[in-house]
């Protein structure tokens, strides 16, 4: 028999039946009954220690990940990307906010998914670029399933259960969704495969001053991954990116997005 899930808060009401099954297999041995009764009373008895056995205790716990400090309404939002040296070697991504707080806002929200390393190589910070065509793509920003600080976490509670327990973990997330139209030349999915062969990528918020685009800080995080892929390869039951599709921001910039 497969074991029997039960939610944790029931603990330690089944102890108590546990208990009563005890006890009444003690007290039944000081009477005399028939003995079809005694054979009964003792199969049912067996079978509630039997399943009580076979019971896996689940405890639910959710993991917060890091939000924004507020999410503000209408924000404009580019992409930009490219090289930061003349011989196309250090390729960047960069987040373009309409004002300096945003971007700072933004900033440190995807430094604290990191962990405060800037060396992103366990690829805490996801960031996925998904394909409608050769023009349409979306662009997500979200803290990784397999984060680190949220293994942590369910490591730690694991740690005070016993063998018959264990933990469900849920995590909860903000996810930077940026549908675009690609309007420049050539191949967009192509420059974004040779970032991956040309790492670690650049990612950074910038805002706009003066017609001029300034990085918020001089220092950004280094990026070792970078999920390229076609909507059509999305997995229903396992990409978050399948729940949000593209459409286009300029005809819908206050559009609100739930899933």
């Amino acid at each position: 028999m497969f074991p029997i899930q039960i939610n944790g808060r029931h603990k330690n009401k089944i102890k108590i039946v546990n208990r009563i099954v005890a006890a009444g297999s003690i007290l039944i041995s000081f009477f005399t009954l028939p003995i079809y009764v005694t054979v009964a009373v003792a199969v049912i008895f067996a079978l509630i220690g039997y399943l009580i056995e076979k019971m896996i205790f689940v405890y639910n716990i959710v993991h917060v990940n890091p939000f924004p400090q507020r999410v503000r309404g209408n924000q404009h939002v580019s992409i930009g990307y490219g090289y930061t040296d003349e011989e196309e070697l250090k390729p960047f991504i960069y987040l373009v906010y309409k004002t300096k707080a945003e971007a700072i806002e933004h900033f440190q929200q995807f430094e604290s998914i990191v962990l405060g390393s800037l060396n992103d190589e366990d690829n805490n910070l996801v960031l996925s670029i998904v394909f409608e065509d050769n023009l349409r793509y979306s662009f997500y920003i979200y803290p990784s399933p397999y984060r680190l600080s949220a293994l942590n976490t369910k490591r730690e509670v694991e740690s005070r259960l016993d063998k018959n327990e264990v933990v469900n973990l849920k995590v909860l997330s903000y996810i930077e969704f940026l549908p675009a139209t690609y309007t420049g030349e050539g191949d967009l999915k192509g420059i974004f495969k040779k970032f991956l062969q040309q790492t670690p990528i650049e990612f950074n918020t910038c805002f706009m001053r003066n017609g001029n685009i300034i990085p918020v800080r001089k220092k950004a995080i280094k990026k070792y991954h970078l999920r390229i892929t076609d909507r059509k390869d999305l997995n229903p039951s396992l990409d978050v990116e399948s729940r949000i599709g593209w459409f286009n921001p300029q005809e819908h910039q206050n559009k609100k997005i739930s899933f």
